[in-house]
């Protein structure tokens, strides 16, 4: 029960989330044009954006993962007495996880803008396209 391995759970899912949503747009959207509709108004506002969240905060949390290593390598017997509390690491974990979600959705509010749906009418059907 040490934030080492929580972190590295944190880094699993993030990775996860990254992988599902990129496999979700290139199989449906791309490679087998099997998109639904509903996919389609969800991509630019929540996909898209998601995507690059989950890549941003792999990213970070491998960064505070190495930060953490560091921090025990250097200092053991300090790292040692902190760690100690139950508390305490919860407070640790609480803190990296919130930052890097929060760093990450900062980092990337331009992408919540970046495309968007105009709706076309072909022979009476309005059908939804994505802009970039």
């Amino acid at each position: 029960h040490n934030t080492f391995n929580y972190l590295l759970i944190a880094l699993f899912l993030f990775d996860t989330s990254y992988i599902l949503t990129t496999i979700s747009n290139q199989s449906f959207m791309k490679q087998f044009d099997m998109a639904t509709q509903s996919y389609i108004i969800a991509y630019p506002y929540f996909m898209h954006p998601l995507k690059h969240i989950s890549f941003t905060a792999s990213i970070f949390m491998t960064i505070v993962i190495s930060y953490e290593r560091h921090l025990e390598i250097t200092n053991p017997i300090k790292h040692y007495m902190a760690m100690e509390s139950s508390f305490s690491r919860r407070v640790k974990l609480v803190k990296y996880i919130l930052s890097v979600v929060l760093a990450s959705i900062i980092f990337n509010i331009p992408k919540f803008m970046e495309a968007a749906i105009q709706w076309q009418d072909f022979n009476r059907y309005i059908i939804p396209i994505l802009c970039y």
